[in-house]
């Protein structure tokens, strides 16, 4: 197989010797270590193959001998090489071609937006090309994950996103978040938004199932939309001074008429003192990581059949350093093409000591920009407590920050007749 291959690679020439007794040249050639193929016999002579290589020496030979030789065929890649050269022209521009063709289905052209029905498509749209996934975006760069979570994140309405990429057409499939708030219609209740004491309830419609002091939990119901009639009976049980005449008949029939509740959309304002808590931690020694302003880069060529480096290092010269790599590749069925370009950046560890006071502060400013980014707050709608839960002999300061203030935790819970 090794040789059938070198043969084509380094190319085979059918050649015709006649004159008188072409054998002898056979027996030479060997000698001389020519290799020789696929002898036959003809009536003048004898017909074989040889290498392209050895066709200079064996003209020579049979020039000694007195004998002809003549080209019949010419095998093997020299000879396709060169049918390629004269044709460059034709075999450049399909290539070209075939390159755009690939380049042209490698963008997004098609954005399908699926399952909005508040959001408008343009502000999803929007959202997604601040994302990066836009009409015209190279598919190669677009992370779809990312995208994804870029989405949910500036898009608090979505609860669910899922992008497909389908050739040149994308679909965004959302899910909206139900929203509880003032616009849900028919009877409803009034939850709790979270746990907290009860401070002040302002009841606008329905019934109120709490006062004031009550601790309450997340999804309590704090004013029901449930009213449930007062019966002529009990009415006059409560009545000290009612009429003593009844009779035994009508009694009976005021027990067995129970009047069906009213359903009503509950509204009011519930305050309660909430508490939100969040935690730090700083250690006494830390390390940290600094750039040394050293750098190195290099530029591989990416093939199918694997990366070569033009230029550079092949590793990180560095035993601690930051890698970035820009990559200018195209996906292809064989696997990458294009090049990229890589930059090691050195780092320098170095060990930071803090005082047990300057690690307090460290903690303090952790907990409170923990507490900011889990509630969503812009600044603290009150005093921040601090509570050192770390021992004085750990080396790590631990606080946690805990936060008091009195919000509206109403939130109305669409409910259905029963």
């Amino acid at each position: 197989m090794s040789n059938r291959i070198a043969d084509q690679m380094g190319g085979m020439i059918l050649i015709e010797i006649s004159g008188a007794k072409p054998e002898k040249l056979i027996n030479l050639l060997m000698s001389r270590g020519v290799l020789i193929q696929d002898v036959r016999q003809k009536e003048n002579g004898i017909i074989l193959k040889i290498r392209s290589s050895a066709l200079a020496s064996t003209r020579a030979i049979a020039e000694e001998q007195g004998l002809d030789v003549k080209i019949l065929n010419r095998m093997g890649v020299p000879v396709v090489r060169k049918k390629l050269k004269r044709r460059i022209g034709l075999w450049g521009g399909a290539l070209v071609v075939i390159l755009l063709l690939y380049l042209a289905t490698s963008f997004i052209w098609f954005i399908d937006i699926e399952g909005n029905e508040k959001i408008s498509r343009e502000e999803i749209l929007q959202t997604a090309r601040s994302c990066g996934f836009y009409v015209g975006a190279f598919q190669p760069n677009i992370n779809r994950l990312e995208v994804e979570g870029d989405l949910l994140r500036l898009m608090p309405e979505l609860a669910y996103a899922e992008i497909k990429i389908s050739g040149v057409k994308a679909n965004i499939k959302v899910v909206e978040r139900v929203m509880a708030s003032d616009d849900v219609q028919g009877p409803c209740d009034i939850v709790a938004r979270c746990d907290g004491v009860i401070e002040e309830i302002l009841l606008q419609e329905g019934q109120a199932l709490v006062q004031k002091g009550d601790a309450v939990t997340q999804g309590q119901v704090l004013i029901s939309g449930e009213i449930l009639p007062i019966i002529q009976g009990e009415e006059n049980e409560e009545n000290e001074t009612g009429d003593a005449s009844l009779s035994d008949s009508e009694d009976q029939e005021t027990e067995d008429i129970l009047p069906e509740p009213i359903w009503v959309r509950a509204r009011g304002v519930v305050k309660a003192r909430v508490w939100y808590e969040s935690y730090g931690e700083c250690p006494l020694l830390q390390e940290e990581r600094n750039k040394s302003g050293q750098e190195e880069s290099s530029i591989q060529l990416c093939l199918p059949w694997g990366n070569w480096v033009l230029s550079g290092k092949e590793e990180n010269p560095y035993a601690d350093g930051v890698e970035e790599i820009q990559e200018y590749v195209f996906h292809t069925p064989w696997g990458e093409l294009g090049w990229k370009k890589r930059t090691w950046q050195e780092e320098m560890v170095t060990q930071v000591e803090y005082s047990r006071a300057e690690a307090l502060e460290i903690a303090k400013k952790r907990a409170r920009e923990a507490l900011l980014e889990k509630q969503g707050w812009t600044e603290l709608p009150g005093d921040v407590q601090y509570r050192t839960i770390s021992q004085a002999s750990d080396v790590v300061v631990r606080v946690q920050a805990v936060i008091e203030c009195v919000e509206d935790i109403a939130q109305a819970q669409q409910i259905e007749e029963r």
